[in-house]
C-alpha cells in the first residue's frame, strides 16, 4: 500500500508551503502533493473496487471505475489544505475527522445490512455504497495526513516527562487504563445507539469527537508514563 508514501509527501509539501520562503517552491510543493493524491486515489479506488464485489458481485466494480477520474481530481482539490500548522486547529480537525469515518464506517454497515434483507435494490445499494466508500477513502487520508503533522508538532515540542515516585506513577497509569476502558465501552454503546437510530448522525459524531479528544490525550499520557517508568528501571 502506498498510502504512507503519499501521507508524508503531502505532509512535507505543507510543511515547506507554509515556510514561504519562495513562492517557485510552494507552487512545486503543491503540485507534487496533488499528483502524490491523484496517485494514491487511484490505489484505493481500486481496493474499494474489490471490496465490493465481495458484498454486491462483480457487477459493482464497473460501477467503481467510471468515476475514477472524478474522484482523483475531486480528492486531490478537497486535500491540498488540510494542514494548517496551528496544533490546536489540526488536532480539533484531527478529532472531528476520526468522528466521522466512524461515523461512515456504520453507514456502510448500515446499508450492506439493508440490501442483505431486501430493502435496497441493487442499483440503489451500489450508488449509495460508491459515494460513502468514496467518503470513507477521503477521511481515512485526511486522518493520516492530520496524524502524521501531529506526530511531528508534538515531538518538536519536547514534552517532558512527569515526575514523582514510582508507585504513584504506576497508580496514575492504572488510572488511565481504567478510564481507557470506559471509554471503549461508551464507544460501543454509542456505535449500538446510532445503529438502532436512538441518536441521529450529528449526535453521534458530535459525541465521538469529545470522547476520540479524551482518547488521544490519554493515549499522550499513558506513554509518557512508560516512558518515565522505564527510565527508573520498570517495565511492563
Amino acid at each position: 500500500m502506498k498510502k504512507y508514501l503519499v501521507i508524508s509527501t503531502l505532509l512535507c509539501a505543507a510543511l515547506l508551503s507554509g515556510c514561504g520562503n519562495n513562492k517557485e517552491e510552494a507552487v512545486m510543493t503543491q503540485a507534487i502533493a496533488e499528483s502524490s493524491v491523484t496517485a494514491e486515489s487511484s490505489v484505493t479506488a481500486e481496493g474499494s473496487s474489490e471490496k465490493a464485489e465481495t458484498v454486491a458481485g462483480p457487477e459493482s466494480s464497473s460501477y467503481e471505475s467510471e468515476s475514477d477520474a472524478e474522484t482523483n481530481y475531486q480528492t486531490a482539490e478537497d486535500l491540498s489544505a488540510v494542514v494548517t500548522g496551528d496544533a490546536e486547529k489540526d488536532a480539533e480537525s484531527y478529532y472531528l475527522t476520526k468522528a466521522e469515518k466512524d461515523a461512515v464506517e456504520l453507514d456502510i454497515e448500515n446499508l450492506e445490512a439493508r440490501y442483505r434483507v431486501g430493502e435496497l435494490d441493487r442499483e440503489s445499494f451500489e450508488a449509495q455504497r460508491r459515494e460513502l466508500k468514496y467518503e470513507e477513502e477521503k477521511l481515512d487520508i485526511k486522518e493520516e495526513l492530520l496524524e502524521d503533522a501531529l506526530d511531528l508538532l508534538y515531538y518538536q515540542e519536547g514534552l517532558s516527562l512527569p515526575e514523582g515516585d514510582p508507585d504513584k506513577l504506576m497508580e496514575e497509569m492504572r488510572s488511565l487504563k481504567l478510564r481507557e476502558h470506559e471509554l471503549e465501552l461508551r464507544e460501543h454503546e454509542l456505535e449500538a445507539d446510532y445503529r438502532s437510530g436512538n441518536i441521529s448522525r450529528d449526535e453521534f459524531i458530535s459525541s465521538r469527537t469529545e470522547d476520540i479528544r479524551e482518547e488521544e490525550e490519554l493515549d499522550r499520557k499513558d506513554e509518557l508514563l512508560e516512558k518515565a517508568l522505564e527510565m527508573m528501571g520498570y517495565d511492563d
